[in-house]
């Protein structure tokens, strides 16, 4: 394994072996990782005990389920379309090594793309409680998976709202569903980052995280140019 899978693979592995998790904001990222090992440990291990190559069928699943929300869209797409788009990911260099690599991005990128998702036909078509719900739950997910969640909220913000331009007549229903969108993902955070409302001060690391990864920015082999 690469030092990275076996550090978030030595925590899955405790969560399996003692039951007891709590968020480390130090280098390991958000618990949806070690939670879905956790529930998927039969299907995980190799006769009885996990193994390099067994425990990375979780983000193998999760990246399938990625091709499988892009095929989903084949309506929009057309057939053809969404067989070439999902293609696409498929092969592209970044999601043939992380998309099999027993860390975050797999699941981060199946959750990101089904919030991106949700987030646009709310914008576009009908703003349904159901929806916002979703959206919520998702972005929930993607903040407990990474941190770094936020990037990808600020970045999809402008495109909501240029794709609300398609559709203003959504606007005052998006709004109201706004609330329970926020309800969902303050939910699912603090479940997740509190270990099941086991370990409050989960939840205040979480949130000191983003601090630590604002700074880690600037530095640390994670420096970009400010056009990045």
């Amino acid at each position: 394994m690469h030092a990275d899978e076996g550090v978030q693979a030595y925590q899955a592995a405790q969560l399996m072996k003692t039951g007891v998790y709590q968020y480390d904001p130090s280098d390991k990222h958000g618990p949806t990782l070690y939670y879905f090992a956790d529930w998927a440990s039969p299907f995980l291990k190799a006769n009885g005990s996990l193994t390099d190559h067994s425990l990375r069928r979780l983000p193998i699943v999760f990246s399938l389920g990625a091709l499988g929300l892009i095929f989903a869209q084949r309506k929009r797409l057309t057939y053809g379309g969404s067989l070439i788009a999902a293609a696409f990911v498929a092969v592209s260099p970044l999601q043939a090594i992380y998309g099999a690599y027993f860390v975050q991005e797999a699941s981060f990128a199946f959750f990101s793309l089904a919030f991106a998702g949700y987030l646009y036909l709310a914008c576009t078509e009908t703003a349904t409680v159901l929806r916002g719900a979703l959206i919520g739950v998702l972005a929930g997910l993607m903040f407990a998976t990474k941190e770094t969640a936020l990037i990808h909220f600020t970045a999809m913000a402008p495109v909501a709202l240029f794709a609300l331009r398609s559709n203003r007549s959504s606007f005052p229903s998006l709004l109201r569903l706004t609330p329970y969108a926020l309800a969902a993902f303050c939910a699912v955070s603090l479940l997740l980052f509190s270990s099941f409302l086991s370990h409050w001060g989960g939840v205040a690391d979480a949130f000191g995280s983003l601090f630590s990864y604002a700074k880690r920015a600037g530095g640390q082999g994670h420096e970009k140019a400010w056009s990045y």
